[in-house]
């Protein structure tokens, strides 16, 4: 993963049936500190209509480059209160960040919330996945953060990770997409898609055999003109190695 400097890594591959991915992430001569601190999965994206426009997120951060990566003076915090249900009383930070820009220039920041009883000490009853968009330059945020994995039922949600369809001329051009594992009695891949920028989202389906697992290389490809979707992920035993 990238850690909190941005700087290169070797590619990362893997392969689901014809879907080939391998990401380079590339930075200057020097390291550059972002200022997001923290154990958690690092992730960046680059504006396609603005090269010098950079996004990198870690927990419920993500910080913003106007100068290609020169210097990150604005950030982003996700609001821990969205609408509560069932047995949560109250939302705190998971993590587990991603971002990703779609063909027009539009950041998406996909995060998780954990759920929590009014016990005291209080009790995790539930992890969600969230997307906010993100004005890319202003940090400020568009709209409202929306529950993706599944609003109102109760699950154990991890590893959320997003990507936009930003190829020009694509028949499903800023579809989003987030993949995600499942771990409610076993450890399963989860998807959902957005065709309207992020307002509404399908309901959330396996598309695994119930073996999979998401870990922080694992994405979501665009579709292509086949009308398919592709996503790229672990299997569960390998996740454990």
């Amino acid at each position: 993963m990238v850690s909190r400097y941005l700087r290169t890594r070797p590619p990362s591959v893997a392969i689901l049936g014809i879907a080939l991915l391998s990401l380079t992430v590339v930075s200057a001569s020097t390291d550059v500190q972002t200022g997001l601190n923290g154990n958690e999965p690092t992730t960046a994206a680059v504006n396609p209509l603005s090269p010098s426009n950079i996004a990198v997120a870690r927990g419920l951060s993500v910080r913003l480059s106007t100068d290609f990566g020169v210097t990150f003076p604005t950030i982003f915090a996700a609001s821990t209160n969205p609408p509560v249900y069932g047995t949560i009383a109250t939302w705190s930070a998971c993590g587990d960040a991603s971002v990703t820009f779609d063909s027009q220039g539009r950041l998406f920041f996909s995060y998780l919330l954990c759920g929590n009883d009014n016990a005291v000490p209080s009790n995790r009853v539930d992890i969600s996945g969230f997307v906010q968009q993100i004005n890319p330059t202003t940090g400020v945020a568009i709209g409202n953060a929306v529950e993706v994995t599944g609003a109102g039922a109760l699950n154990s949600d991890d590893k959320t990770w997003i990507a936009a369809d930003a190829t020009p001329g694509s028949p499903f051009v800023d579809n989003l997409y987030v993949i995600w594992t499942r771990l409610n009695g076993g450890s399963r891949v989860m998807f959902v898609r957005s065709t309207d920028g992020g307002l509404n989202w399908s309901a959330p389906t396996q598309v695994d055999a119930g073996e999979g697992f998401v870990w922080s290389w694992s994405v979501p490809l665009p579709a292509s003109a086949t009308a398919s979707a592709s996503c790229v992920y672990w299997p569960a035993e390998k996740a454990a190695e």
